[in-house]
């Protein structure tokens, strides 16, 4: 497996092609700052997009008198979202999957928004690839007002390796299965911390109440 998601066999299924021939990346609008009220329509900045999913702990809200005007920049479930400001921190990627309890929302300036075609990109592989090596090595943020940033056009243009849709599908398949034999084996581990712990206290007590 090269780079995390390449398996036997698929240099002959796939190639290396430019990801904006199967998907398109979606710039947020800069709504403006004086439209912005207490509570209304949450708006997803930069800020708000975490590894995998999105934080809302710093909000700013639209006021839904504007709702309608910018229905092109409503978020739907399942979306992948992308910081284009500060993407690569240490941790990771800065890419989510727009969840049910996180509408509705509006794009904001500074994240895009993936639209692929789901014909021949599977949504699910691009999240993965996204979270590549692959991807996040093609990528060199320059800085704007001393913030790394990349742009669309940089997106669009970096190599993806696509095998045909079904070995997509495939890949995502056992990603998840390899992903849950790692949260079962983290839960044993913590289990048996937590009884090491618990018979370590045991002795403790024996030792110091004789």
């Amino acid at each position: 497996m090269k780079g995390g998601l390449q398996t036997k066999g698929d240099s002959q299924s796939s190639a290396s092609k430019r990801l904006g021939d199967f998907a398109q990346l979606q710039n947020g609008y800069a709504f403006k700052s004086e439209w912005f009220v207490p509570n209304g329509i949450r708006l997803l900045r930069n800020a708000n997009v975490g590894h995998g999913e999105l934080r809302w702990i710093d909000s700013e809200f639209l006021g839904k008198t504007h709702w309608g005007e910018f229905e092109r920049f409503n978020l739907s479930e399942g979306d992948i979202v992308l910081s284009l400001d500060r993407p690569f921190i240490n941790t990771g990627t800065k890419v989510a999957r727009v969840r049910k309890q996180d509408l509705p929302c509006l794009l904001l300036q500074r994240v895009g928004r993936f639209q692929p075609d789901r014909d021949r990109l599977h949504p699910d592989y691009l999240f993965l690839w996204l979270n590549s090596a692959q991807f996040s090595g093609q990528i060199d943020p320059g800085r704007s007002n001393g913030v790394p940033h990349i742009s669309s056009k940089q997106v669009e243009a970096a190599q993806i390796c696509l095998p045909p849709l079904a070995e997509q599908k495939r890949i995502v398949a056992k990603v998840d299965e390899l992903m849950g034999w790692c949260d079962e084996l983290e839960r044993s581990l913590s289990a048996a911390s937590t009884a090491g712990i618990h018979l370590l206290a045991a002795l403790l007590q024996r030792i110091l109440t004789r």
